[in-house]
């Protein structure tokens, strides 16, 4: 125990504990958003769209987060208008959009000169690298979510499980499934930093997909998933310091490991019930 209470001695390692700590909570609310809309992939479409603005912000001199942020939200709403009415098809285009976004950022990247960076920091995160400036970032952005997601509670409720019955409600079904895909693509920006982007979908559909098992109502499941997500995050973070291993590997096979609980319970639960 005062081993590990020795690494909060160390200003990269509280930076990183807060991180993990504040981001985990909307991305276990946008989680749920997304296992409930069954968005997984979509989810994984605008994550890895990602690469493509920080290949073209390096390219430009810009903050390459910035980037991230602008392309995914362009993409989100591409992704979110072509399969409003017709889902049949939304796989294509996901993958189309990931293929293309990949590209593009592998050769920005190459482009850039000087830039002698890996691709591997974004694509698999470095949270110990997280400043200050990153957490009060961090904090505004999760605060702002939550009021909205309190906010438009019902709304979002509505169009996750029972679409048809919102449009009775003369609620605008079209506007609030981009919103929830809009409200994706800028918790994608801000999980980059911790996972990276090939990691990042992990961390919003284990915790969901698992506390979606235990309630019966998406508030519930928005607090059991962000909780879920918060004890992947700090426990694949002291995993990482304490026996040296990459801290979004971790992270993800913390999650791995609940998963799999999780799944033999269920199994053992439905065998002992027959």
């Amino acid at each position: 125990m005062t081993d590990i209470l020795s690494f909060f001695h160390y200003d990269f390692f509280i930076n990183a504990f807060l991180a993990s700590l504040i981001i985990s909570i909307p991305a276990g609310v946008i989680g749920t958003l997304v296992v409930a809309n069954r968005l997984v992939f979509s989810a994984e479409g605008i994550a890895h769209s990602a690469f493509g603005g920080i290949g073209i912000a390096l390219f430009l001199g810009i903050s390459p987060y910035l980037g991230a942020g602008f392309f995914s939200i362009l993409m989100a709403m591409f992704v979110a208008y072509s399969t409003f009415h017709s889902r049949e098809r939304s796989d294509s285009i996901i993958g189309i959009v990931m293929a293309v976004s990949m590209s593009l950022g592998i050769i920005f990247m190459n482009l850039t000169p000087g830039y002698k960076s890996e691709p591997m920091t974004y694509l698999f995160g470095n949270i110990l690298s997280v400043s200050r400036q990153d957490i009060i970032f961090i904090s505004i952005f999760s605060v702002l979510l939550l009021m909205f997601v309190c906010i438009f509670y019902r709304k979002l409720l509505m169009v996750s499980y029972d679409p048809v019955f919102a449009r009775i409600r003369k609620v605008n079904v079209g506007f609030w499934y981009v919103s929830i895909f809009l409200l994706i693509s800028l918790t994608v920006v801000f999980v980059i930093k911790l996972v990276g982007i090939i990691l990042l979908i992990a961390l919003l559909s284990i915790p969901a997909y698992i506390a979606e098992n235990y309630v019966r109502s998406l508030s519930s499941m928005m607090i059991l998933s962000s909780l879920i997500s918060v004890v992947m995050s700090l426990s694949g973070l002291f995993l990482s310091v304490i026996f040296d291993l990459p801290t979004s590997g971790s992270i993800v096979l913390t999650g791995g490991v609940i998963f799999f609980i999780h799944k033999i319970k269920l199994y053992f639960r439905e065998k002992v019930s027959q």
